[in-house]
């Protein structure tokens, strides 16, 4: 995707694999652009299995306390959609421990009912912030209050 997409970005996206909850693999990951700054980490469709949220929760801290994310102060941008919320709320709740939380909900899918958007919730902890953008109401968001 990064290839794909680089012609329309101003700068040349950097990405690297890693394994999730593994601290080495994070730090190989930051290191491996040397001493640039990491200001986002990009993540797409990662909440999807109870078992990986301690793992992803972890890798998600290591970048974004990395001494590259510190000078610039990293984010993260999360698009997910929420097929089964009661499911994924144990993480986002887990998540709002570290990382300040703000769900942006974006217009409903054409395959699903026309619905109207709840009201965006906003977590006000101290920390990095988790921005996920949510891509329905109804089946596809849960909100926290």
């Amino acid at each position: 995707n990064a290839v794909a997409n680089a012609a329309g970005c101003s700068f040349a996206p950097r990405v690297a694999a890693l394994s999730w909850g593994c601290r080495s693999d994070a730090l190989l990951a930051v290191t491996a652009f040397g001493d640039a700054p990491i200001d986002l980490v990009l993540c797409t469709d990662v909440v999807y299995a109870p078992e990986l949220y301690e793992p992803l929760l972890q890798t998600l801290r290591h970048l974004t306390t990395s001494a590259q994310a510190n000078q610039v102060g990293c984010g993260v941008l999360m698009a997910h959609r929420s097929r089964h919320p009661d499911e994924h709320r144990p993480f986002f709740d887990a998540a709002a421990e570290t990382f300040a939380i703000t769900v942006i909900h974006g217009p409903p899918l054409p395959f699903l009912p026309d619905t109207q958007p709840s009201q965006d919730s906003t977590f006000s902890r101290a920390g990095p912030t988790i921005e996920t953008a949510d891509s329905a109401q109804g089946a596809g968001s849960t909100s926290w209050s």
